[in-house]
Order: C-alpha cells, then structure tokens, then sequence
C-alpha cells in the first residue's frame, strides 16, 4: 500500500499468491509479542467443580497480560452481560490497572455483528471499555490464534486448578480465593518469555505502564433513557443530569454516547 498505492485488501493479496504458487504444505506461524501496557487477552473457559453438597458448572474468565503473561481468572454462574462486564472489572483489579486494548473473542457479549477489524461492538460493552478507557480488538473469525496466550492461560490454569475442581469449595466466594491462591503461586513458577524472568518479576516492571483503573461503584448491562425536559436536564435515580441544549425534548440515555460507570449520562 505504501510503495505501490495499492488499495485492495490483505485477503485478495493471499489470493492472488494462492492462484500463482498454490497453497503452501506447511504454513509458518509467528508468536507477536506485544510492548508492556499494550494488551490483554480475555476469554472464557467452562469448568466443573462441588460447591458445597452439588457440582455445578461453573464459567471462568481468564485474563492474560500478553507483554509479562501474568494470568488470572474470575469465576461466575453464567457467561452473561452482567458477568462479562464485572469479569473484565476483576481482571483490571488484579492487574492492578488497566491495559491500552483487550483482545477478546467473538462472543454475542462483546460483538453485535461482524468479526475482526470489521466487528461492531455490542452498544453496551462498547460504552463499558469506553468509561474505562481501552479499546477492544475482536478476533478475526474462527482464528483462535489471534488470541493464543489466553488459549496458552486456558490450558495451564486446567492443569494448574485440577486439585482446586477436583475438590471443590463450600461457596462460589470460597471457590475465588482457592483459584486466586493458584494463580498467584503461578505468578513464581512460569517464566515470561519475554523478560527471561519470572511472571511476576515482568508484571511487576509493566503494571506501572498500565492506564490508572477508574472507581467503578458497579458494572452494569444495560442503558435507560430519559426525556430532556425544558431545563436540559434529565433524572435518574434521584439526581438530575445537564445535557446539551439540543437533546432538548428527546430522548436521552443510551444515545448520548457518554454514559457514566453505572449507565448514568455522564
């Protein structure tokens, strides 16, 4: 594109060498490393574990620093929108901050239509990690690789967490602390691959580069709107909010497009 004015896409290029080489036998992959800060890749997992007398099948949240692979993982009843987005909170409280991008999959929570670079965002959670200030990176469709050190955290936490499922816990808030005490032991036991030192030696050297964690009083799952009244002011909740002067007697809420932490206009 740069030295040649090309305009077409990446895909018609892979065609075009496809129709004049053929397909190739082996097909070389190459890991990206990312700059410390950079991303994190979120995903989720399904384990089954006793909680208290029942066993029960519990959906895990693994969230990967990509730079230091620091890994953690939140636990929830259901892979919801609620829990996608408190999920994400948990993450970034264990990171200690927040990264610059989240890789994630292409999961109806995250994505309302398309895949990859041409995804549209589901409204909610693209106000979510807005209010937070990332930017989200969905896969490309069907390419698992495009995320692969959450695939790599999925596999190692099942190895890793097996005693913790095998046993189970007296409660959901029980069965948290156990995975949480896996996850940090891990933290001195894996290498980066990046640093040559351990996880948490390179976690600990990225998380200053890390974007600050806003307060949050709670994720949320939803958007309401509210009409302008003739004082540009909206209510909810109680209080009352300004708005510009031209959403005067329309309706305001979930088309602002600034919506504060809980879904209040902001």
């Amino acid at each position: 594109m740069r030295d040649h004015g090309y305009s077409g896409s990446y895909k018609a290029v892979v065609r075009h060498l496809a129709r004049i080489h053929g397909q190739p036998k082996v097909r070389a992959l190459r890991r990206v490393e990312t700059p410390p800060g950079v991303q994190a890749q979120h995903d989720w997992f399904e384990i089954q574990v006793p909680i208290g007398a029942k066993r029960h099948r519990i959906q895990a949240l693994v969230g990967t620093l990509s730079h230091s692979r620091a890994r953690f993982c939140w636990v929830s009843r259901d892979q919801g929108q609620l829990a996608w987005h408190t999920g994400h909170v948990a993450m970034f409280e264990r990171y200690g901050r927040v990264a610059l991008w989240v890789r994630i999959d292409n999961l109806k929570t995250g994505v309302a239509s398309g895949a990859g670079s041409s995804a549209v965002l589901n409204r909610s959670y693209e106000i979510f990690a807005r209010t937070l200030g990332l930017d989200i990176d969905p896969c490309r469709p069907r390419k698992g690789s495009d995320k692969g050190k959450a695939e790599r955290s999925v596999r190692t936490f099942r190895g890793a967490f097996g005693e913790v499922v095998r046993r189970g816990a007296g409660s959901m808030e029980e069965l948290q602390e156990l995975l949480d005490r896996e996850a940090d032991g891990l933290l001195d036991q894996l290498e980066c691959p990046v640093t040559d030192t351990s996880v948490r030696v390179a976690w600990e050297a990225e998380r200053p580069l890390l974007q600050r964690l806003l307060s949050l009083v709670e994720a949320f799952d939803g958007l309401v709107s509210r009409r302008v009244q003739r004082d540009c002011l909206v209510s909810f909740g109680g209080p009352r909010y300004s708005v510009p002067f031209a959403w005067l007697g329309r309706m305001a809420g979930g088309d602002l497009g600034d919506i504060g932490p809980c879904g209040h206009p902001g």
